[in-house]
């Protein structure tokens, strides 16, 4: 185990390619695989309705910018720090989804306001994630490229997956629970990354990350399938 600092990347031949970080491919693609098989399961359920509309294509997103941060971590050697831009813009667009889907629930006064304002925030973040790529000295710190998407995500996961996840189970059903256990499972994530807590070279911060990931992105199809239950019902 090791704290306060990260393990030297592992190298590997592919074809011909030297790549880096076969883990964090992996565990980059195995979240995407999760997420689009999720995705097709709330196609699945047949509900024309914006919640379950905009769950669908953030699952699609998510899985998307992890798949291509993948390849940013892999192809490192031959695309640099530049090769983990367009994963990091894609993790800031697919939270906008998310926001989308949990805000369509509220009343129909307070709705416009807060689609306005999650709209604003993913022009601004991403206007300030380009202002970043653009103006800072991103190779002597690539670290800050992830600085405005840990902001979104905490934004953007304790307003409409914690606040409004515990305030619809009480309102609305009971299976929204499951989206603000999942802001409780993404704290140890913080602490993780923070801390620089790492097991091994094979399973470092960020594969502990992509684990606690996974359990997230299997809360939300929980809560989904739960409420998708109960609305057809209704």
């Amino acid at each position: 185990m090791r704290i306060g600092s990260d393990f030297e990347k592992i190298e590997f031949n592919f074809c011909g390619f030297d790549l880096l970080e076969p883990n964090s491919l992996i565990g980059n693609t195995i979240l995407f695989i999760s997420a689009i098989i999720i995705s097709r399961k709330v196609q699945k359920l047949s509900i024309e309705s914006p919640f379950f509309n905009f769950w669908r294509v953030f699952f699609i997103a998510f899985g998307c910018s992890f798949f291509i941060g993948g390849l940013g971590h892999g192809f490192y050697n031959y695309w640099g720090v530049v090769g983990k831009y367009p994963g990091w813009i894609a993790s800031i667009i697919s939270l906008y989804f998310m926001e989308r889907a949990m805000l369509s629930l509220l009343e129909h006064h307070r709705r416009s306001l807060f689609i306005f304002l999650s709209k604003t925030k993913l022009i601004v973040f991403v206007i300030l994630e380009l202002s970043i790529f653009t103006f800072f000295d991103m190779k002597g710190n690539p670290q800050l490229g992830l600085l405005v998407p840990s902001i979104a995500s905490a934004m953007g996961f304790l307003t409409c997956l914690g606040y409004l996840g515990w305030r619809y189970a009480q309102k609305i059903n009971s299976s929204f629970r499951y989206f603000y256990w999942s802001v409780v499972v993404l704290i140890p994530s913080a602490v993780i990354q923070g801390m620089k807590i790492s097991l091994t070279p094979w399973f470092d911060r960020s594969d502990l990350s992509h684990l606690l990931l996974l359990v997230v992105i299997l809360l939300h199809w929980k809560g989904v399938r739960e409420y998708a239950k109960s609305y057809l019902t209704r």
